[in-house]
């Protein structure tokens, strides 16, 4: 097989795919109730902004990941990466059940979700996107390397060039969480082991 008839497959199977993405995603436009679990660097940020223009319903819906941040850090100091990413998704989850009890008609953010939201909320529907593992934490690394954030992976001084710091990266226990995202996320890291906060939402 030549070189470009390989390309010309490989860019007719892109094109399949995004067309059945985005027929997919007109069709959950229809349901009444959103929640969309944005799993980091999956191309997700797209798709927020599919649904804010058809919805137009975006502000008091969206869990910012900013803000939720930088509130989590100022309670955390000092402390280790699985407290601060379990804490930091534990606040998350926390405000979309309020979203979800308000009956919003869209629910979005980095929030795992735990399973027992998806049989509370079964008005909702809850949907993803995922990309290869392998390619969504390269890409995740080389972003937070651009804005200067790849402590997360490693914790310490980032290294002068990314490269250098990928092994580290990939057999810290600092960067667990970057590595097991997609079983972070659906598992509903966060709540999903905090008994007394479900308990305590099934009986509200």
């Amino acid at each position: 097989m030549s070189y470009f008839k390989r390309i010309d497959q490989v860019l007719g199977y892109a094109e399949y795919s995004l067309s059945r993405a985005a027929s997919r995603l007109r069709g959950l436009m229809a349901h009444p109730k959103l929640f969309f679990m944005h799993i980091p660097k999956t191309g997700g940020t797209s798709v927020k902004s599919a649904i804010y223009n058809e919805r137009k319903a975006w502000y008091d819906c969206h869990v910012d990941a900013g803000k939720t941040r930088r509130a989590i850090k100022e309670n955390t100091k000092n402390t280790n990466r699985e407290k601060y990413f379990r804490e930091l998704f534990k606040l998350r989850q926390s405000m979309a059940v309020r979203r979800l009890k308000a009956n919003k008609p869209v629910v979005t953010g980095h929030i795992p979700v735990p399973g027992y939201f998806l049989s509370k909320f079964s008005k909702y529907k809850f949907f993803t996107v995922v990309r290869n593992p392998v390619d969504r934490w390269i890409s995740d690394y080389r972003f937070s390397y651009e804005i200067d954030g790849l402590s997360t992976f490693f914790g310490g001084k980032n290294p002068d060039h990314p490269a250098d710091g990928i092994k580290l990266a990939l057999e810290s226990e600092c960067g667990a969480p970057q590595r097991n995202i997609y079983a972070n996320y659906f598992s509903g890291y966060g709540l999903v082991n905090d008994t007394s906060v479900q308990e305590r939402e099934k009986s509200n």
